[in-house]
């Protein structure tokens, strides 16, 4: 399944906004607090729709660890409990759509403290009172391509000062997604290489890794989560973190995308950490793996000499099936919670880079 569009009402700084027409690889550009990443996290929810603690994970890649309920608060617009956020999206495969409504829940203390069941003491917030805010449920629906659909819930709340998660079992998710996201704690490298192990993929990532150090012969992952590389003239295994930030990122990237074969790649200011000779390696890499693995790629942007190695890749004789996959989508601030985005195909984006338009 591929995300086809999206529709983003009152989360993060966002009161409204809308993007269509999304294709495998997928660039989003824009000035600072133009909300990049904000659409990154609520296409990232929607991938994950029966997770509540997407709500906090989205968080936690901001530096924001969840301290108290207060913190639930960071996913609606303006701060305030009463702006509702709601995600939609259409897709393209066995659901046509999924939509995602967050909503706060109140700790009803007469109800908690009669009941059996924690359960029963969650009730949606539909007032302006709130001090008895404690959790966030997840309203959600699918729509099968067979024009049926469901309705589903789960929730987190903070009970006898932890975190409870409860997921609706109802429902198995069909679509994988990871954000991916430069110096990110809680780095999902060495789980995503065990992946590969498994699959007998391994070679596929070190043939690209080549590319930037040809002494690059093996990757291992040790039991405690370390990776080590084989380099030809070293005697001695060499810890991943001693090969600079050019090897560690471009194998994040390429690794998330083959350990989730038939997902949804999320990949926040993908330039970050790399030296401007590293953006034709990386982006050839990852167009041929969303191709080989069938992954959709959303990555976000503001570096000129990224974009314009990623047009040198689409230009080449072979990559004419890329050059339809590859979509930019420019985000304007328009103030007031109001935001516009412009889609660039290839021919619009091949324009405006050779014409020097400004589209970052």
């Amino acid at each position: 399944m591929k995300i086809t569009n999206l529709d983003i009402s009152k989360f993060r700084a966002f009161k409204q906004l809308n993007l269509d027409g999304f294709g495998r690889i997928n660039i989003l550009l824009g000035e600072n607090n133009c909300g990049k990443t904000s659409v990154l996290e609520a296409l990232f929810l929607v991938t994950g729709i029966s997770n509540p603690n997407l709500a906090l994970t989205i968080n936690a890649l901001r530096d924001l660890s969840y301290k108290d309920p207060e913190d639930f608060r960071y996913v609606f617009h303006n701060l305030n409990f009463e702006n509702i956020p709601v995600i939609r999206v259409g897709l393209n495969g066995e659901e046509t759509e999924r939509n995602l409504k967050i909503i706060p829940i109140v700790d009803d203390p007469v109800l908690r403290d009669n009941s059996n069941n924690g359960t029963q003491a969650l009730i949606t917030n539909t007032t302006k009172n709130e001090d008895f805010i404690f959790g966030l449920q997840n309203n959600f629906s699918i729509c099968r391509n067979d024009n049926v659909s469901f309705h589903f819930k789960s929730h987190i709340y903070s009970r006898a000062g932890n975190l409870v998660h409860e997921i609706s079992p109802e429902y198995q998710n069909k679509l994988e997604g990871i954000f991916v996201r430069y110096a990110a704690k809680n780095d999902p490298l060495s789980t995503n290489l065990e992946k590969l192990l498994k699959k007998k993929k391994k070679e596929k990532v070190i043939e690209i890794l080549k590319q930037l150090d040809p002494r690059i012969e093996d990757i291992s992952v040790f039991s405690d989560g370390r990776i080590f590389v084989n380099l030809s003239n070293i005697s001695q295994l060499v810890p991943i973190n001693l090969m600079g930030d050019g090897v560690r990122i471009l194998l994040a990237y390429i690794s998330s995308i083959i350990a989730y074969e038939k997902g949804i790649i999320f990949i926040d200011e993908i330039e970050n950490g790399l030296h401007y000779s590293t953006h034709k390696i990386l982006w050839k890499a990852i167009i041929k793996a969303a191709h080989e693995n069938d992954v959709q790629v959303f990555a976000s942007t503001h570096n000129i000499e990224t974009l314009k190695y990623l047009l040198d890749v689409a230009n080449e004789n072979n990559a004419t099936k890329d050059r339809d996959e590859i979509k930019l989508f420019r985000i304007r601030n328009l103030g007031e919670g109001m935001f516009k985005s412009y889609r660039y195909d290839f021919p619009e984006f091949k324009h405006a880079i050779e014409q020097e338009n400004e589209i970052r």
